[in-house]
């Protein structure tokens, strides 16, 4: 398998100019990727010159744009052919395992211990990776907006039905695909949020902070859920401690402090041995400066007071403002817990873990479809 080395996305495959380049008699491969800091190089299968595949081997592309320990592609040497394919990267996944991490931070807030699945489900729009299939398949954007989001609405439909206390959004990607086919309105019109999402003047902070609704009538009421926005949870650098700067702010912090953008620019963390200074997946050249240790705060405070007391003010913590806006929503709604410390449900009758199709587990915990 090719793990990516640090962030980056595929700039040449089979159907780019910069991809493969078929011989006569030869089957191989041959993928461009372009680095977080510009950098590029190429990778072929099979490695060696004169080699070439057997007719059921083949070279499976899992991801178009990577973060650094993902896997880019993987090699596949027998025949797939009427057989599902999983890709085994010997971790969890980023996107549940954060949403694991995020959702046990809202329960240490609450003093409960809550789990994926029965306080906090999932649902993906699929639009929000479109833009690559656009390029790749040749589906057009429009269409698959239309369909997925537009036409058949299939994830505002099971919004609108289970009816949550707060809803979670990853990106503005996201929110944009929602508030456009969503029954309702937003409380705050998205052209008049924030267009970046990072730091204390960006998007996710001012959502988390001020607060943003999505209001609709039911039956004649006006319901109003609670929106908290979120980075996507697939890059765990956008749930670590840090100072955000954009571009500019980052140029001006090197102009002023070019002592300290130079020395913080050599360090690495000490939990993950990455570099302090990391550009922000699809940032266009902002960077998150992620002194997470008291020893490196200390260390920059004795060398430049200056730069630490600029970095200060621009610190966020952004599994702690989140999962503190959720919280904090919860416990004004009175939103209660049982037993086994899980959140309590909405009214209204549910057979969704026990009905004449299936039973999950031991069917409801709640009562619900006598309800």
């Amino acid at each position: 398998m090719l793990v990516a080395p640090q962030n980056g996305r595929i700039v040449g495959s089979d159907e780019g100019p910069e991809g493969s380049q078929r011989e006569p008699e030869r089957r191989h491969a041959r993928l461009l990727l372009e680095m977080a800091d510009g950098t590029r190089s190429a990778y072929e299968w099979p490695p060696k010159q004169n080699e070439s595949w057997g007719s059921e081997e083949n070279l499976a592309i899992v991801r178009g744009r990577f973060a650094a320990g993902e896997v880019v592609s993987g090699f596949i040497d027998r025949s797939v052919i009427g057989r599902e394919v999983r890709v085994r990267t010997g971790r969890e996944d980023r996107y549940y395992g954060n949403a694991k991490r995020l959702l046990a931070a809202v329960g240490t807030h609450l003093n409960a211990s809550l789990v994926l699945g029965e306080d906090m489900s999932l649902h993906d729009v699929v639009a929000c990776a479109s833009p690559g299939w656009d390029a790749k398949w040749k589906l057009p954007l429009s269409s698959i907006t239309a369909n997925c989001v537009g036409k058949n609405r299939w994830l505002h439909r099971q919004i609108e039905q289970s009816d949550p206390k707060v809803l979670l959004i990853t990106s503005r990607t996201a929110l944009g695909l929602f508030a456009d086919s969503a029954l309702g309105r937003l409380s705050t019109p998205l052209s008049q949020l924030p267009e970046k999402g990072g730091g204390r003047e960006g998007l996710f902070f001012r959502v988390a902070t001020e607060g943003l609704w999505w209001e609709r009538e039911v039956a004649g009421v006006l319901a109003r859920t609670r929106i908290v926005l979120a980075p996507h949870l697939s890059y765990n650098d956008n749930l670590i401690p840090h100072s955000y700067l954009t571009h500019q702010k980052w140029l001006e912090f090197q102009g002023i402090n070019p002592d300290a953008a130079d020395w913080l620019s050599a360090q690495v963390r000490a939990e993950s041995n990455r570099p302090v200074v990391v550009p922000v997946v699809f940032g266009e050249g902002d960077v998150m400066v992620c002194l997470d240790s008291n020893q490196l705060w200390t260390a920059l405070s004795e060398r430049y007071p200056d730069a630490e007391a600029a970095l200060r003010a621009l610190w966020i913590d952004p599994l702690n403002l989140i999962s503190g806006a959720i919280a904090s929503e919860l416990t004004r709604l009175g939103v209660g817990q049982t037993a086994g410390a899980r959140l309590t449900r909405n009214a209204g009758p549910c057979t969704f873990c026990r009905n004449r199709w299936w039973t999950i587990g031991d069917g409801c915990d709640y009562g619900k479809p006598s309800e």
